[in-house]
């Protein structure tokens, strides 16, 4: 059964956008092809995925995200085994009573409850973040503004 989306951003099949947008200061995380901005909006989902989500749902959104951040850099199939880990998607949850909710067997104490998001970033985000950061570093490159008029370098 297909659930409807409330979000009016959700509902134009965007839902990356909404782990991107600035925070409670205004800060606005920019989809411009910037070095900085990138590194801004991969810092946001890091620190989204330590802070913990409120649902499943949240959770496939921020994975969606992550992939726009990483330019596609990340395993194909670590959505799919991260959505079916019952044990690890608790883990990702920030309230100890949806952890229970989604597996009885999930860790109580936080210690265990941060490693495990510590190792996605470590295994998936990191390694993802850095090879977007290099393609982009190398596409930058090959371009230069010299009057106005654009040339490819190399």
């Amino acid at each position: 059964m297909t659930e409807a989306v409330a979000d009016p951003v959700a509902e134009d099949g965007h839902h990356a956008l909404k782990w991107l947008e600035g925070d409670e200061t205004g800060e606005n995380r920019s989809f411009a092809a910037a070095l900085d901005s990138l590194r801004a909006q991969q810092r946001h989902l890091q620190q989204s995925l330590r802070d913990g989500f409120g649902g499943r749902r949240e959770v496939l959104e921020w994975c969606h995200a992550v992939d726009v951040v990483s330019v596609g850099e990340t395993p194909s199939d670590w959505h799919s085994d991260l959505a079916r880990d019952r044990w690890r998607m608790a883990c990702l949850m920030a309230d100890p009573d949806d952890r229970e909710t989604i597996c009885q067997e999930v860790p109580t104490d936080e210690t265990t409850i941060q490693s495990v998001r510590r190792k996605l970033i470590r295994q998936v985000l990191t390694p993802a973040f850095q090879r977007a950061l290099e393609t982009l570093r190398e596409r930058v490159s090959e371009f230069s503004d010299t009057d106005g008029v654009r040339t490819r370098r190399g």
